[in-house]
């Protein structure tokens, strides 16, 4: 489905430094299923505290974020990489509501929601699927139509958005205790001419409840599963298949973007467009900036201070330049 996303992309409204991310704010026009005053499962919203919510996504770094924004919302939260997985977990147990991303390996997420709509034709089952999407929304929504999805949110996932949407589907009434948020947290400047930072780490700490833990552990995992991944999508610019250059892109995206990385997760973001396209990214003109932004992200996050940041509460000062 990944070829019919002519992403204009969450990235393009980082670039305006606007908020990353967003959620359908009306009642979808394919029959949104009583979203108003109850969840699927009939249960009022007073007694969702404990949504049990299961999420697919292939990407360890944006499954973690998720995952961790739910369970500080009190939700309990079981997670898959693949559409077939979340088809299996499905299964064994009923769901509150269930995140697809539209782009894993195995099959995805319209494929999973159609299996999942096909065993409720029987259990008489309705729960809200919602696509978990780093494409045009334009461009999803007839997709989700299709695939009878209630909603899409777009990635990366900011947790004023998917708050928004456990309200719009009537699973919550209201967050009882919302994160208490630092107020200002250093960002690394901008490159001369270019409006976007290199770094910034305000919405790490707002989507993750200024866990310094769990920051920590996600940086790690940049540094040893995807560091190189900026020198390898330029590698690939040269002579590598124009899918694979697109998923090398498209995964680059997710994850710069999901760590505060916005000028190398809008740089990922071009060249997926173009690919999407079918038009090959010029290697003259992305390879060289594509590395020489990897290695300023790369030493954003090795000069944070982790002494600055406790076990639980994350600091504003542990990320002064």
């Amino acid at each position: 489905m990944d070829g019919d996303c002519q992403a204009q992309g969450e990235i393009q409204t980082a670039r305006g430094l606007g908020g990353l991310g967003s959620v359908t704010t009306e009642p979808r026009r394919y029959s949104l299923r009583n979203c108003s005053a109850k969840s699927s499962r009939g249960k009022t919203m007073k007694e969702t505290q404990n949504l049990k919510i299961l999420i697919a996504e292939d990407n360890p770094l944006e499954q973690a974020t998720l995952k961790k924004m739910l369970e500080h919302l009190g939700c309990r939260v079981w997670a898959v990489g693949t559409g077939q997985k979340a088809v299996k977990e499905f299964v064994t147990r009923a769901f509150d509501l269930v995140l697809l991303d539209i782009m894993m390996p195995e099959m995805d997420g319209f494929a999973a929601a159609r299996l999942i709509r096909e065993r409720e034709r029987v259990t008489a089952d309705n729960t809200p699927l919602v696509a978990l999407t780093s494409c045009s929304l334009s461009a999803i929504e007839t997709h989700c139509h299709e695939a009878d999805m209630d909603g899409y949110l777009a990635k990366p996932v900011e947790k004023d958005k998917l708050i928004s949407m456990l309200k719009h589907l009537g699973l919550i009434q209201s967050v009882l205790h919302p994160a208490q948020l630092d107020a200002h947290i250093e960002t690394l400047p901008p490159a001369e001419g270019d409006q976007t930072p290199i770094f910034a780490p305000q919405r790490i700490l707002a989507n993750l409840a200024n866990d310094g833990d769990l920051l920590r552990e996600l940086v790690d995992m940049y540094l040893l599963g995807f560091a190189s991944q900026p020198d390898e999508l330029a590698e690939l610019l040269a002579d590598g298949e124009l899918d694979a250059i697109r998923a090398n892109a498209h995964g680059l995206k997710g994850v710069t973007a999901n760590l505060g990385g916005l000028r190398l997760a809008a740089m990922a973001e071009d060249i997926q467009q173009l690919c999407q396209q079918g038009v090959r990214p010029d290697p003259h003109k992305f390879a060289a900036p594509l590395r020489q932004e990897g290695q300023a992200f790369l030493l954003a996050l090795k000069q944070i201070d982790w002494s600055k940041l406790t076990n639980t509460s994350a600091s504003a000062e542990g990320f002064d330049a």
